[in-house]
C-alpha cells in the first residue's frame, strides 16, 4: 500500500533507520551526496576555498545528522510532526525593532542637510 511522502515510519524503512519488509532504498552516502549536491558542493563556484567547501561539508553533516538521528527516534508518524522544518522566513526568530534614536536627524543626514 503506497504511503504519504510524510510518513515517517516508511522514511525510517526506506533510510535503513529501521528494520522493515524492504530493504532500504538508499543509502546514507547517497543521499548526503545528494545534499552535497543540492547545496553546491559538489561543483562550488570561484572563489570559493578549500576550508570554505570544508566548513560547508561539515555544517550539512552535522545537520544531517542530527536530522536523521530525529527521524530514527521519533514515534510522529508524519515528518513536519518529527522535525518541524521552517516553513516560512518569518519562522526563524522572533523579530527585532530597529530604528534611529532621532529619525528626523536621520532624514536630514539622508537629505545632505
Amino acid at each position: 500500500m503506497p504511503r504519504a511522502l510524510d510518513h515517517v515510519p516508511t522514511i525510517q524503512v526506506a533510510l535503513g533507520l529501521k528494520a522493515g519488509k524492504l530493504a532500504p532504498c538508499i543509502s546514507r552516502e547517497e543521499l548526503q551526496s545528494a545534499l552535497y549536491s543540492i547545496v553546491g558542493l559538489e561543483r562550488p563556484a570561484d572563489p570559493t576555498t578549500e576550508s570554505q567547501i570544508a566548513n560547508a561539508r561539515l555544517r550539512v553533516d552535522d545537520a544531517f545528522d542530527a536530522t536523521l538521528g530525529t527521524i530514527g527516534r521519533t514515534l510522529e508518524t508524519r515528518l513536519a510532526e518529527a522535525i518541524h522544518p521552517l516553513t516560512s522566513f518569518r519562522d526563524v526568530d522572533e523579530g527585532v525593532e530597529f530604528g534611529s534614536l532621532d529619525s528626523a536627524m536621520l532624514v536630514s543626514r539622508m537629505k545632505g542637510r
